[in-house]
């Protein structure tokens, strides 16, 4: 629910890169409230809204519906991303990502 409040504040690439980093170069448990009320610091979403964010049942709600949407999607695994029918899962597969988005952008000229 936290990563919508981002995205309601336009503080959601900061936040998701934010919480990535903390996982996978910190070696710090997202899951942990305190890791994630860190991140809303770092980044100027604050305590405050992220504690409100926690305890939102439209926003757990939301993001339960967002969770199935991936799941439907194939995704199980982050990064990933999905780009028409085509999923991208893994930090190695981001250059591929990347060509494959040039690629379209291409196509389009």
């Amino acid at each position: 629910a936290i990563s919508l409040v981002a995205e309601e504040e336009g503080l959601l690439q900061p936040f998701v890169v934010e919480v990535m980093r903390k996982e996978w170069a910190e070696g710090r448990n997202i899951g942990e409230l305190e890791v994630l009320l860190e991140v809303g610091e770092e980044i100027g979403l604050g305590r405050g809204a992220i504690s409100r964010a926690c305890n939102n049942e439209a926003l757990l709600k939301q993001m339960e519906l967002n969770w199935a949407e991936a799941q439907v999607k194939g995704v199980f695994g982050v990064p990933t991303f999905v780009v028409d029918d085509q999923i991208f899962w893994g930090n190695d597969r981001i250059d591929c990502l990347r060509d494959h988005l040039h690629d379209l952008r291409l196509r389009k000229i």
